[in-house]
């Protein structure tokens, strides 16, 4: 009997043990994932900020801006895969590969990138849904690198993780958030990357800003 009981009190501490550490790694997983944002840019009405992301030698951005138009006007020009080269940054081409439903859809696009880095190429889904407490429509980007042949022209990039969402304000207005953390495949010079993850927002949100503020002119 005493044989037991040492063992059970011996499993327990083992069984405390065991809690405590994963307690303590869970923690800390946490804090690293939870990097603090860093203002980069407020200019001209749009805000963009960035953060590390553990893992990656690539940061985080999010962007925000708001435009002098309604909700509707505003997806409708960024739901038009075909224009996304008159605002999006640095995109050359843009085509949807398939509609899945009237919710997803899959996009090719090809991003000229400065001097001397090489033409990336990215395959992605767009997938759309309604907060029907805000009446916010929430549209989420995940890359699919291996649904369509590479181009060895180009590079495709492996891995991208993005989210839209777009509310409707009271005065008629539409906040535009984005938010996105890529892995751009292939070798990118430090100067340049870091530029990217800020311009990218900053200048994509600004051009679907003035193209959408432009139609109503």
């Amino acid at each position: 009997m005493d044989k037991m009981i040492r063992i059970t009190r011996t499993g327990a501490a083992v069984f405390v043990v065991v809690c405590v550490l994963g307690c303590l790694f869970f923690s800390r997983a946490l804090q690293a994932a939870e990097h603090p944002w860093k203002l980069r840019v407020n200019k001209g009405g749009v805000e963009v900020y960035t953060r590390p992301v553990d893992g990656s030698a690539t940061l985080e951005f999010k962007g925000s801006t708001i435009v002098d138009a309604p909700l509707s006007r505003v997806v409708s020009v960024f739901e038009n895969v075909e224009r996304m080269t008159a605002w999006f940054y640095q995109c050359t081409a843009a085509r949807m590969v398939q509609r899945e439903d009237h919710q997803q859809k899959v996009v090719y696009m090809i991003l000229h990138l400065p001097w001397p880095v090489t033409e990336r190429d990215c395959v992605f889904r767009i997938s759309r849904s309604v907060d029907n407490t805000t009446k916010a429509l929430d549209y989420t980007v995940v890359a699919l690198p291996d649904s369509l042949p590479v181009d060895h022209a180009r590079i495709r990039v492996p891995y991208l993780k993005g989210y839209w969402r777009f509310t409707p304000r009271t005065d008629g207005k539409t906040g535009i958030y984005f938010q996105q953390h890529s892995d751009p495949g292939g070798v990118i010079p430090a100067f340049i990357s870091n530029s990217l993850v800020v311009n990218m927002p900053y200048h994509s949100l600004k051009g679907l800003r003035a193209l959408v503020e432009g139609e109503k002119k």
